[in-house]
């Protein structure tokens, strides 16, 4: 992998270990299939979308209380 596919590669499996709740060995199996095109991209950007919203709701539900 060059420099920008490692910085993808380390992005990706971040975000499916944090948002996703993958386990580390299992978000960087799914991020290397991203990086070498196997697999498409949305559905991760999807769940970080939902994870944002999540956060977001819970930031206000803890505001109201």
């Amino acid at each position: 992998m060059d420099v920008d596919e490692r910085l993808r590669f380390e992005e990706r499996a971040a975000i499916m270990e944090y948002c996703g709740g993958l386990s580390r060995a299992e978000a960087e199996r799914q991020a290397k299939k991203i990086i070498e095109g196997r697999v498409d991209e949305p559905e991760q950007v999807e769940l970080a979308l939902e994870m944002q919203d999540f956060r977001q709701a819970m930031r206000q539900l803890w505001r109201d209380y």
